[in-house]
């Protein structure tokens, strides 16, 4: 396990160097994405249909630990409006089919680009190891032309907590909140010692510094040098248009969007 000194200083490392380097904004996944475990592949043509925006149905499970598991988003535009939830069933195909467990009372009104690591709560008792779930994510694209949500899932099989030793690659860094500690109970880094408070809001004080897509794609490459994240890190980019404090929650946006496309 690195100590939080090594992290902190090969993210202060990765982003410095981030500072002469261009990134480039992935074509190979919506505004966000679940990036562990890894989400069903991805295409603009069905990123808006629910309930998981994608063409694919159920592929390739990930072991998932029965108990204090955790979910890393990667964000390459600011999102609002983010709902999470999970389905128990092999093969879920609609939106009743899931438990929403987050939502944006509970996370950030507004997810600044970067990385967001979360908890994901453990399943009922009659769900053990050998069992199959499926996480949703679905959101608005904040300050996008586009008026329905857009939606991502990822499916996992759960394995007993003891049996699962993989680092899960989740932590927390954005244009916004770059710091980062580590949890060694579950060898991610994470600005909250639980994963459920990600973001503290914080006020813009109008200097753009450093881009959101070098900090989080330095911070993806240095980790990946370090070993807490999977081999092919996303590039992103983009720059604030707009200050935080003048975004409102957007919840209404998501559920209003979501009735209008189902009158249509």
């Amino acid at each position: 396990m690195l100590s939080t000194t090594t992290v902190a200083v090969v993210l202060l490392s990765g982003i410095a160097a981030a500072q002469s380097e261009d990134t480039t904004h992935s074509r190979e996944m919506g505004p966000a994405a679940f990036m562990w475990p890894p989400d069903r592949p991805w295409s603009a043509e069905a990123d808006n249909i629910p309930p998981c925006g994608s063409s694919s149905g159920v592929g390739n499970r990930t072991e998932f630990p029965l108990a204090n598991g955790r979910l890393a988003l990667v964000t390459q535009n600011e999102t609002s409006g983010q709902h999470i939830g999970v389905s128990y069933l092999d093969n879920p195909t609609k939106i009743d089919d899931f438990e929403i467990f987050y939502r944006p009372t509970q996370l950030d009104p507004v997810l600044d680009v970067g990385h967001t690591c979360i908890l994901a709560p453990n399943p009922p008792t009659n769900v053990t190891a050998g069992s199959n779930a499926t996480f949703m994510f679905f959101y608005m694209e904040d300050g996008g032309a586009e008026t329905s949500p857009f939606w991502a899932c990822t499916d996992i099989t759960y394995v007993d907590t003891a049996a699962f030793d993989e680092s899960i690659p989740c932590f927390n860094a954005t244009r916004e909140n770059p710091d980062v500690s580590t949890d060694g109970s579950v060898s991610v880094t994470t600005t909250a010692p639980d994963g459920s408070n990600p973001h503290p809001e914080l006020e813009n004080d109008g200097d753009d510094g450093l881009s959101g897509g070098a900090i989080a794609g330095a911070v993806i490459g240095s980790l990946a040098g370090a070993a807490l994240i999977l081999a092919g890190a996303f590039f992103l980019w983009r720059r604030s248009r707009k200050s935080k404090a003048a975004v409102q929650p957007s919840m209404q946006q998501v559920e209003k969007a979501m009735s209008d496309k189902s009158s249509q």
